[in-house]
């Protein structure tokens, strides 16, 4: 297990970012570059990360500006992705700041997409009409697919 030793704000984004799939060095040149977006008023380590969640949910929403999916499924969706197309490596921290997604990471994300399911909803069900079994139709079938398999 690892343990990560966090003194600082600038602790948390980069654990944030490794969590993305930073390698150490990238994520802590990113970490300082956006701790300076960050007011000097976020200390606590849960706001920094609701902050962080908030603007990968803007990349999100540009990339999927219909979907019906809730808040925190699209961030989940966004860094699942993210991860599966080694978003740090490919485009970096650029996702953090509310410049436009580029064409590459929109393919990317589109290409990787999950469906949602329509919602289910609840019927009455109508009563069936059961047609009782007649062995004579049964024995006639079966009879007539051996003598095609004679023939």
């Amino acid at each position: 297990m690892v343990t990560i030793k966090i003194q600082s704000q600038s602790d948390v984004i980069r654990a944030y970012l490794e969590t993305l799939g930073f390698n150490s060095d990238k994520a802590q040149k990113s970490a300082l570059k956006l701790e300076q977006l960050f007011d000097n008023t976020i200390k606590n380590g849960e706001e920094i990360i609701a902050e962080l969640d908030k603007r990968l949910l803007g990349a999100a929403r540009k990339v999927w500006p219909l979907s019906e999916y809730e808040s925190e499924q699209l961030v989940a969706l966004f860094k699942l992705i993210y991860l599966i197309n080694e978003g740090a490596q490919r485009w970096g921290d650029v996702v953090f700041y509310d410049e436009d997604v580029s064409e590459d990471l929109r393919k990317a994300m589109i290409s990787h997409s999950i469906s949602q399911a329509p919602n289910y909803s609840f019927v009455q069900m109508q009563p069936q009409k059961i047609e009782p079994v007649s062995p004579k139709n049964w024995l006639k079938r079966l009879l007539h697919f051996s003598s095609k398999k004679a023939s």
